[in-house]
């Protein structure tokens, strides 16, 4: 393995493997929830599109509120989600900090950064 490769190497393995294990746990915390909301009196979760409406809804923090849990289960399922929605940020800017410092350390692995940094220098912007 070529190590100025920035394809290659565990770091995109690592992100890879989060980012299936985190889809794969919100995938079972969907199911979950429309299984705790099937039948419940009043639902608004009736559809798959629904849970997943609430899912990234709660994920971005913008919570219209045209969507809520009604039964005790599915609230304190709704709590995981509000806690994983803190990893999931976390996640993003460990990866931004990851980019950088291998951006940063390899000097010169990622040509495309190198003329991006170029181009931006000669106009100025640096």
């Amino acid at each position: 393995m070529d190590s100025n490769d920035p394809h290659e190497g565990p770091i995109y393995r690592q992100i890879f493997l989060t980012v299936f294990v985190m889809v794969s746990v919100y995938g079972v915390l969907v199911v979950l929830l429309m299984s705790f909301e099937e039948g419940a009196p009043n639902s608004k979760v009736n559809s798959l599109q629904d849970a997943l409406w609430y899912v990234v809804a709660t994920l971005t923090t913008v919570g219209y509120g045209d969507i809520y849990p009604l039964p005790m289960q599915a609230g304190i399922l709704v709590s995981i989600f509000l806690l994983s929605s803190l990893g999931v940020y976390g996640f993003i800017i460990w990866t931004d900090c990851k980019f950088y410092e291998y951006t940063e350390g390899t000097q010169g692995a990622w040509p495309e950064w190198n003329e991006l940094q170029e181009s931006r220098s000669d106009v100025g912007l640096e």
